[in-house]
């Protein structure tokens, strides 16, 4: 495993927000026999992440709070954030193609990541779901910057959605997102939190908290 600030035994005290990054080439990890189950109702591509996120989300916390990872009370049904109980602290996961990314915090957090060449129609994006201020920013931008600063955008919503556990269509243009100082703010909720991307390796990856983001943050890399 390739560390960075890496999380030791019993560290949860010490940290605001840890992320784990996974390659799904990486072998599966123990899941309970629950999850198991719910996987065998699953597409087979579904069930493969499903039991891929989960083993790794035991895993993971396995050994933030040194415990055994099948005795992590972690509820964790399809298709919505898995849940710890209150004194655990919150989770938060995002995958593209072939990357897992997991959150940990122990305040409300949300995470999105993608890759940095992925091909979309970002003009499209923007003029469909990017306020009037967020597209005059981009405007500014030359044209061989303009894919990745979309993106970046996009990934700070996303994240910012999960913090909110809102709904992808509904909220996309609810929030504002600044790339200059990595906060975002909801319309409706009039309420402004941190965002922050960062570039790793050939991903975008973005963390959303009411927190200082960098205070105490850990990361790990399989």
């Amino acid at each position: 495993m390739e560390t960075i600030n890496c999380p030791s035994k019993n560290s949860e005290k010490n940290i605001d927000i840890a992320l784990w990054l996974f390659d799904f080439n990486s072998s599966l990890k123990p899941i309970s026999s629950k999850e198991h189950q719910i996987a065998k109702r699953l597409p087979e591509k579904r069930a493969y992440q499903f039991k891929y996120s989960r083993g790794y989300i035991r895993n993971s916390l396995s050994t933030l709070f040194n415990i055994e990872p099948l005795q992590i009370p972690i509820k964790a049904l399809p298709g919505r954030p898995p849940l710890l109980p209150k004194k655990m602290g919150y989770l938060s996961l995002s995958h593209s193609e072939n990357a897992l990314l997991i959150g940990w915090s122990r305040y409300k957090i949300g995470v999105d990541i993608e890759q940095r060449n992925r091909l979309f129609p970002f003009k499209a994006i923007a003029n469909k779901y990017f306020s009037k201020q967020e597209k005059e920013y981009l405007s500014l931008s030359e044209e061989n910057c303009c894919h990745e600063k979309t993106l970046d955008l996009w990934i700070k919503k996303e994240a910012a959605i999960k913090w909110q556990e809102g709904k992808l269509l509904r909220d996309l243009p609810n929030w504002i997102c600044s790339l200059e100082k990595s906060k975002a703010y909801h319309l409706k909720m009039k309420k402004t939190i941190n965002v922050h991307s960062f570039r790793f390796s050939n991903l975008l990856i973005s963390v959303a908290s009411q927190r200082e983001i960098y205070k105490n943050l850990i990361i790990c890399k399989s």
